[in-house]
């Protein structure tokens, strides 16, 4: 009961933790762009798991503060993609003249769903490579394997995505001039 207990504590810190960063996300938006927002983001997860691999491994409450802090940055990121999403609709409206925001935001959700489907076999794969077995023995290379999986292997494709949103070519000015041009062609029909 007791182990339980902790893990159910640390589960909701790190809820508590998300959600913080997600009331923080429009008040560092106003400071910077989304753009800038969301590399952010994405570099914190990405810094706060793989930091997790490797500066603290031994330690639970190191690898809890480090992990902590990338639920931090995944909900400023939580806040900003459907907002980043909305951005690319107006963009593609502007440029078509055909709405697609319910697409999009369809798409958002999407991502969850794939992502639980390969995590599954993800999980699968990498424990195999170790030789685990219900009720086996732990061994020092699964224990590495159980702290990779929460730290190296979700990061690094964390850390690719931070590089690709400094690639997001939809900057604050060029959404005014969307949104502007949206206005113009609303305003003649």
């Amino acid at each position: 009961m007791g182990v339980w207990w902790r893990q159910h504590d640390l589960h909701h810190d790190q809820q508590h933790q998300q959600h913080l960063g997600s009331l923080c996300a429009p008040i560092l938006a106003r400071k910077f762009d989304k753009k800038t927002c969301n590399t952010i983001a994405y570099t914190g997860f990405a810094l706060g798991l793989i930091c997790a691999a490797f500066v603290a491994p031994g330690s639970v409450w190191g690898v809890t503060l480090c992990i902590g802090f990338g639920r931090f940055c995944s909900g400023l990121n939580a806040s900003l993609s459907p907002a980043m999403y909305a951005d690319i609709g107006d963009y593609y409206e502007n440029k078509t003249g055909y709405r697609m925001h319910s697409y999009l935001l369809s798409f958002f959700s999407l991502n969850f769903s794939v992502a639980q489907l390969f995590t599954g076999s993800i999980i699968s794969i990498c424990l195999g490579i170790v030789g685990f077995d219900k009720g086996a023995a732990i061994t020092p290379e699964m224990l590495t394997m159980f702290r990779n999986m929460v730290s190296l292997i979700p990061g690094i494709p964390l850390a690719l995505g931070a590089v690709a949103s400094l690639f997001y070519p939809l900057s604050e000015k060029k959404m005014e001039q969307v949104h502007a041009e949206l206005t113009a062609k609303q305003s003649a029909e």
